[in-house]
């Protein structure tokens, strides 16, 4: 099913600095006649906005395009030119122009008739196999009481999974999508909000598969399974997990896999992932355990000498070539990099946690969502080194700047930077954010700030989602995105 708003910018570059024109010329919808049934039905129209020269361009919906109907009793259009019907039969007119373009119009004639859903019918195989997570389209004709039928192209929004295993999945306009397993072969039926007939079919949704675990502890890798820590240090305990799907995320304790320490009785072990051991040549042994999967494992922890620090370096986490630390209305959290040599055990990764100074008049030290020490401007501008220490050992970030920036803007990968965005359901969209500190090309700052949700998002319902950059620490940046998921198509 497609719904498309499309708009065609026409840039005329003059001599003499003139500005480029917009020339709206043509607006048409289709299909220019229609007939539905009655009873708050749903229909999405394909609307075409072009140039003189035929190109086109998406528009945001709301913005530059009103629709009105002539008989509000008989059908309504909202803002999105999303046309519902009453419970009355008549006919009205669809009347849609464009707010930017005098005279720049269409109108769509719309019939509606008593006539009630009979029967759905299912296009492709009937039993859904997805695991938790996944979203398969669904494509379903209607035939009406009249003998009319409408594609699914006319109404899918309207799809609800109304028997079955509802905590299972979903169904909505976009098709089924995964919630939680559910057992093998469940019976399941589709239908629409309100009523009517029903398309049946059989689910079955399982766990995505973990194919592989990689545990860190320090940042540093194990050998063998075998694992070093500093006594009298925070060690961050990783768990990355690979699954089915190619993705590798780092696993949550307590929620994603149990832990649990033998052995000697002075480790232990809290959230995020905490290793603390007070004292030097101790071992104990580390179980995890990963529900649904065959990849539990054991590790084997020992504590090294941590009262003689030999080495410590520093730089940011993500950009270490960029200095600078970003305030707009208040200071903005980078995170660290931090590494120490201890007799034994070299380049450890310190933790927030650890006693770690730093010593500087623009900056301050705090522990990021992550776990990992960062550096927070404490004014809104200025320029200066950072010193951190540890054990009598220090290092020194040079020539950092804290900067105000002229803009923060999160923006979809490979899509022009705007404040709203109108995509297509069932898109996978890459964020970034962008920060203009007034030298030219923004800098895309993709993993330093990252947007609240996950950096690549499948957006799979009808709505506007609002994407905000974070700093290492959680702050919420003061610009967003908002992406207006519609069915739309790309533009010619």
């Amino acid at each position: 099913m497609r719904k498309a708003i499309l708009l065609t910018l026409l840039a005329a570059t003059c001599g003499g600095g003139v500005e480029p024109t917009q020339r709206m010329k043509t607006l048409t919808v289709e299909p220019a006649e229609l007939t539905l049934p009655t009873g708050a039905f749903h229909y999405d129209p394909l609307l075409t906005m072009r140039d003189e020269n035929g190109q086109a361009l998406w528009v945001d919906l709301p913005a530059e395009v009103r629709a009105i109907s002539s008989n509000p009793e008989v059908a309504t259009v909202d803002e999105r030119v999303r046309i519902r019907t009453t419970g009355r039969a008549g006919s009205a007119d669809i009347l849609i122009r464009s707010l930017a373009d005098v005279g720049v119009r269409a109108t769509l004639r719309l019939t509606t008739v008593d006539a009630g859903i009979q029967q759905l019918r299912l296009h492709g195989p009937s039993n859904f196999q997805l695991y938790v997570g996944q979203a398969l389209p669904i494509e379903v004709t209607a035939i009406l009481s009249n003998g009319m039928v409408i594609p699914h192209a006319e109404y899918s929004s309207d799809l609800d999974l109304v028997t079955g295993s509802e905590y299972a999945a979903v169904v909505d306009g976009l098709g089924i999508t995964a919630l939680q397993p559910s057992p093998p072969n469940t019976p399941i039926a589709i239908g629409f909000f309100g009523g009517g007939g029903t398309a049946s079919g059989t689910l079955s949704v399982r766990p995505m598969r973990l194919l592989k675990v990689e545990v860190r502890v320090g940042d540093i890798p194990g050998t063998s399974n075998e694992f070093k820590m500093p006594a009298g240090y925070h060690a961050r305990l990783e768990v990355l997990g690979t699954y089915e799907d190619g993705t590798t995320r780092q696993l949550q304790l307590n929620q994603d896999f149990a832990a649990g320490l033998s052995g000697d009785p002075g480790y232990a072990l809290s959230p995020p992932g905490i290793l603390t051991q007070p004292q030097a040549d101790r071992t104990a042994r580390l179980n995890l355990d990963l529900p649904g999967t065959a990849n539990d494992m054991t590790a084997r922890i020992t504590s090294v000498d941590g009262s003689l620090v030999t080495g410590l370096q520093a730089e940011f986490e993500n950009y270490p070539d960029d200095r600078r630390l970003l305030h707009s209305g208040q200071g903005y959290a980078r995170e660290l990099r931090v590494l120490a040599d201890f007799p034994g055990l070299s380049r450890y990764r310190l933790s927030g946690l650890d006693p770690l100074t730093v010593h500087a008049a623009i900056a301050s030290k705090g522990s990021s969502t992550g776990g990992w020490p960062t550096l927070t401007p404490t004014t809104a501008a200025g320029n200066g080194n950072v010193q951190l220490r540890l054990g009598g050992i220090s290092t020194t970030l040079s020539e950092i700047a804290v900067v105000n920036p002229f803009s923060v803007v999160v923006s979809a990968v490979g899509r022009h930077p705007a404040r709203r965005l109108p995509i297509e359901l069932g898109s996978h969209l890459n964020f970034q954010t962008l920060i203009d500190y007034g030298e030219g090309q923004p800098q895309v700052r993709t993993l330093d700030y990252p947007t609240a949700d996950a950096a690549t998002v499948f957006l799979n319902r009808a709505r506007v989602y609002t994407f905000r950059a974070r700093d290492a620490e959680g702050r919420e940046l003061p610009d967003s995105l908002l992406v207006d998921v519609t069915r739309q198509s790309d533009p010619d």
